[in-house]
């Protein structure tokens, strides 16, 4: 029908096969088998080319109008394919640990799934995955108790962090331990369900300072700034710029995700790529 247009629009079948890249003689054919499926001559052959015949016009007239509206749906079938479809919901805490890295290699390896971040406090990520808030939360420090409907996913296992300030003298330790944290005002990123990372170092100091405290990101940064220690639960690729984090000599600990315990097979797709994305960094 294509072809037929060609020739129509172009009066010739030879000018029509050079648009179409095949020769006149093919073309020829191509309208010879159309006249003999309609049943009736669609061309008046001449000298000077070709002209439709009135059964010819009329087709012409009909096929122009569907050959506008199949172009339509072919793009409308390209700007589907191109669209993103599906969606997961991350769960992203005040000081992630493994998402950032996690959410950006599973955006190169799932173009078509849009990756939305909601935040989440520790204590709520159980309540939100299980009300259908979330789809995938991240938990750090330790593996939570079972829960009824939750699955949980190890993703990394690392040393956390003493993060401080340039200048501080700690800054200068290749490793630091609680009791090296001991004459300083401590305050710790809380890990999973909100317990403090070092129980010794968390506690209140003589003067009522305030120990075990879980910080924001930007809190965390002003602390260690105005002198203050912070202990968070990261990888040991992840640096705070412009301050020094040091590993802390304590248990190792681990990142995980929960989800729930019937992962669809978007959330399966987000495990394991988080999973590929610390292997292959060596975490």
């Amino acid at each position: 029908m294509k072809s037929f247009i060609r020739v129509v629009e172009r009066g010739s079948f030879s000018k029509a096969a050079a648009d179409e890249f095949v020769s006149p003689q093919a073309m020829m054919q191509q309208m010879n088998s159309l006249e003999a499926q309609v049943g009736t001559a669609l061309f008046v052959r001449g000298p000077r080319g070709v002209q439709c015949t009135p059964a010819g016009h009329f087709l012409y007239e009909k096929v122009k109008t569907l050959d506008r509206y199949f172009d339509s749906i072919l793009e409308e079938c390209r700007k589907i394919g191109q669209q993103r479809h599906g969606l997961i919901r991350v769960g992203i805490s005040s000081i992630p640990i493994c998402l950032p890295v996690v959410v950006r290699a599973f955006e190169r390896s799932q173009a078509t799934v849009d990756v939305r971040e909601v935040d989440v406090e520790d204590a709520d990520a159980v309540r939100m995955l299980l009300e259908d808030e979330v789809d995938v939360v991240e938990v750090g420090a330790r593996p939570p108790r079972s829960v009824k409907g939750v699955a949980y996913a190890r993703v990394a296992r690392f040393h956390p962090m003493c993060v401080v300030a340039q200048d501080h003298p700690l800054a200068a330790k290749e490793s630091v331990d609680v009791d090296d944290l001991a004459a300083y005002d401590v305050w710790s990123r809380a890990g999973a369900m909100g317990e403090p990372l070092a129980p010794d170092a968390a506690r209140e100091a003589g003067d009522g300072s305030p120990r075990g405290r879980a910080l924001s990101k930007d809190e965390a940064v002003e602390f260690c700034l105005s002198g203050g220690v912070v202990v968070v639960h990261l990888p040991s690729t992840a640096v705070m710029f412009p301050l020094v984090s040091i590993p802390l000599r304590a248990p190792r600990m681990e990142a995980g995700l929960l989800t729930r315990a019937e992962r669809s097979s978007t959330e399966r797709a987000f495990v394991e790529v988080a999973r590929m994305a610390f292997d292959s960094r060596g975490a």
